[in-house]
């Protein structure tokens, strides 16, 4: 019985997550070490980085703690427990904004993830936005903010656009034309970095240029081609700095971090 209620409580976080189309949801894992509930250095620069990005507009933020079928079933529920309690601390720490909007599950033992019970030990954190920002609206966005061009899309590899690219960077065009003092960086980000997060690719024929600087460059050169002026637009590479998902279990998770941004000036 106890097996089923949790069951329905993980079906539970998961449509709660995903319910409406106009929400932004950007999802991290982070692993722990066995019978541990504090992450390590590197889980921590994770967290920090996901936390940049996801600062701003944030309407809820879903933290739910597993835990795998080591030990016994008490002791498994106490680590996730904790591991709940150490990343909503550090959190607040961070930002205590975030106190209010907060949610947390310890579900305990469990094998969601499958057979590798390192992935079983982990939190996942789920970072929800109720509006997802739009090129129209570019001119009631406040300086700092991120817009992800999310269909701004490239060839494999390459700085090229697909042609269903067209219509997005007219809109941009179009948009920062009819906002004449708006100022924009130009933020390309690459996939499939693991855990490195200066990962990146030297694109042939591109003057020893990685991926993510190209793309971000070909950005800015539509721009400059279809009339905005260059003192308005800047752009730099991230490489795998800033995924928006991490780790990357599915192509749909590769193609959420293989993007380009813009930020206000």
């Amino acid at each position: 019985m106890k097996h089923i209620r949790k069951q329905l409580l993980i079906l539970f976080i998961l449509l709660s997550s995903k319910n409406g189309a106009a929400k932004q949801i950007d999802t991290l894992y982070l692993y722990f070490d066995i019978n541990k509930s504090e992450l390590s250095i590197e889980g921590l620069k994770r967290l920090n980085s996901f936390c940049d990005v996801n600062s701003k507009h944030t309407k809820e933020i879903i933290i739910t703690a597993y835990a795998d079928s080591t030990g016994s079933v008490a002791n498994n529920q106490i680590l996730a427990t904790n591991r709940v309690g150490f990343v909503k601390t550090h959190l607040m720490t961070t930002n205590a904004s975030y106190k209010s909007i907060i949610k947390t599950y310890a579900i305990g033992e469990t094998s969601r993830f499958g057979n590798d019970l390192q992935k079983n030990r982990c939190v996942e954190l789920v970072f929800v936005n109720e509006q997802k920002k739009e090129i129209s609206n570019l001119g009631t966005y406040a300086k700092g903010e991120k817009i992800v061009l999310e269909n701004i899309l490239f060839e494999n590899n390459t700085h090229v656009f697909l042609t269903s690219s067209l219509p997005a960077l007219e809109s941009l065009a179009q948009t920062l034309k009819a906002n004449p003092t708006i100022k924009i960086l130009i933020l390309g980000h690459v996939c499939c970095g693991g855990n490195n997060p200066n990962y990146d690719m030297i694109e042939p024929g591109s003057l020893n240029m990685n991926i993510s600087d190209t793309r971000a460059k070909a950005v800015c050169d539509y721009l400059l081609e279809n009339g905005i002026e260059s003192d308005r637009l800047k752009y730099v590479g991230m490489s795998f700095k800033y995924p928006r998902v991490f780790p990357e279990n599915s192509e749909e998770d590769r193609a959420k971090n293989r993007r380009v941004e813009i930020e206000i000036l």
